[in-house]
Parts: structure tokens; sequence; C-alpha cells
């Protein structure tokens, strides 16, 4: 306060006299109050803190933002609107970051209890409650397809994009490091093809990109359906969740965060999701190559009438 209290213009008036003193004098009697507060409040009730932001407006402006954005953003409920606004936010009231904010989350959920009936035909899609003794009874591995070593290649190839791409990423020194490997027999073609700075897969990255692979021949013959690449994604999380990634540096990383949403399983599903993405657009690039490639083919032998 002293500070501010000597504070002058440009041409030395104090500032506290001049035309512009509203803020610095509003910001001298908010520091004289909170003092006084913080007096009261430790002498009377031993508290030993007083957090100042919880004195703005901030959190009441919020509270009506929350109002405003039921109801399609009115902003003038009437009262039963209002009511049932105040009764949605006291059931769930938990903020959330934009993914393009510059804090992160702490990792924990909030409870909570909702009336919603959850649809039977989602659980088969549900990555969260995948039962792994319903996968089991078909029995995916023992049926599934037999990689030869070129396809190992052309696997590990794509592994290795996948780890330049979480690279990128992440920021996590432990979880990078679990990510990066050396070269081995199937990485022939990242060394025929690397032109520059190749990033070796790690063994798990690996296996995890394998198992898809072969799940994805399995689904080959619906692979355009909806819930086929949800469902891609489930069994393979259901048959890695629990086989890789698992050394003990990562599970000492992991013991103080939550358990069904830690960075191992992140890193689990980042993986997958990228892998899936990438082959069912190679998958609808050849479908529609194939389309193209036919009407080629007959464009001089058919006539083709268009209305």
């Amino acid at each position: 306060m002293d500070y501010i209290n000597k504070l002058t213009n440009a041409s030395g008036k104090p500032i506290l006299l001049s035309n512009r003193k509203t803020g610095f004098l509003g910001f001298i009697i908010n520091l004289t109050n909170i003092f006084e507060l913080y007096s009261l409040l430790k002498g009377h009730y031993e508290q030993e803190y007083l957090l100042t932001f919880k004195l703005s407006q901030d959190p009441l402006e919020t509270f009506f933002s929350v109002i405003r954005s039921h109801g399609g953003f009115n902003n003038n409920p009437n009262a039963k609107q209002f009511e049932s606004a105040f009764k949605r936010a006291l059931l769930k009231n938990e903020i959330s970051s934009s993914s393009f904010s510059n804090c992160l989350t702490d990792g924990l959920n909030i409870l909570h209890v909702t009336s919603r009936k959850k649809n039977i035909k989602d659980l088969l899609v549900d990555t969260e409650n995948v039962c792994k003794e319903i996968l089991s009874e078909h029995d995916y591995l023992k049926t599934s397809w037999t990689l030869t070593p070129y396809v190992l290649n052309v696997v590990n190839y794509i592994a290795g994009f996948i780890v330049y791409k979480l690279k990128k990423k992440l920021f996590c020194t432990i979880c990078l490091n679990q990510l990066i490997g050396i070269a081995d027999h199937n990485t022939q073609l990242i060394e025929l093809k690397n032109r520059g700075p190749y990033i070796f897969p790690s063994n798990d990255v690996k296996k995890i990109c394998q198992f898809i692979e072969k799940i994805i021949r399995q689904h080959l013959h619906h692979i355009f359906l909806n819930k086929t690449p949800q469902l891609i994604k489930s069994e393979a999380f259901a048959v890695v969740g629990t086989n890789v990634f698992d050394s003990d540096v990562l599970i000492d990383h992991i013991k103080s965060q939550d358990i069904l949403d830690n960075h191992r399983v992140q890193l689990i599903k980042a993986v997958i999701n990228i892998y899936v993405e990438i082959r069912l657009h190679y998958e609808a690039k050849i479908s529609n190559e194939k389309s193209e490639y036919l009407r080629h083919k007959y464009t001089k032998l058919i006539h083709f009438y268009h209305s």
C-alpha cells in the first residue's frame, strides 16, 4: 500500500489525487478490508488462511452461467426453470477444463448419480465395461490370423509412426521412455525407409499393434459398420490391458494416480486409437480404389447412362 501511495503520474502528481485514482484507491481499500477480515477470522474462528478468490464475484458469475446454460442458454428463467437448473447443479457439480487450456486435470472423477437408463447394447462397445470372461469365450487369440514376417515389418513401421506422433503430445518423460525401443529383426522395413531421425517403437507398442492387426483381420467382413471400430478397440484393450507397460518404473509412477484412468491406461488407449484410425483409413482407401478401378475397367465395355 505504501508503494501505491508513492506512485505519481507523468506530471509528478500523486496517482491517488489524479483522475485515474479509482482503481488504485479501490485496491488499497480491498487490502485494508482483507487484513481486517483475516484478523477477525483468525481470532474468533482460528482460521489459518483466507482464500481471497472466494471473496470475488467470479463464483457468482460462474453460478449464473451454469443456470443460463440449462434450457438453451435462457437469460431470464422462470421460478420452475431456475429450480430445475439449481437441482441439476447440486447433483452434478464438476468443473472441467478445456483440452486447449493451460492447466492439467488431477485425474479424479466425481461420483455422479443419474436416473438415465443405459442401453444394454452399448455395453458391447463400452471400453470401460468390457467383460474379459465374455471375450474369452470366443477365444480370439487361438483363432486369430498368423502375421507373416512382411506384415510384422509393416505393423512395426506403423508402430514407429505412432510413437513419433505421441511424442509430440506427451510431456511425461517416464511415459515417453516406455514408448521408445531399439531395432530388432522385424524392423528391416524401418531401416530401409528411414530417411531421418526415425524412432524405433518399444516391444510393448509393437505387441499392442500386432494384437490389433489380428483383431482387425477377424472383422474385415464387417469393418465398415458403425460399431466395429469401437468393438475392435474394446477387444484390443481387454486383451493387452494387463500384458503391456508393466515395468517397475511405470508401475511406481501410476501408484498415486486414478486406477481407472492413469498414465498407463491412457498410453494403451492412445496407441490403440491411433492404430485403428490408420488401419481403417487404409481399408477405406483400398475399398474406394477398387470401386473406381471397376468403373474404369468397364467404361469401354458398358455404356453408363446418367439421368
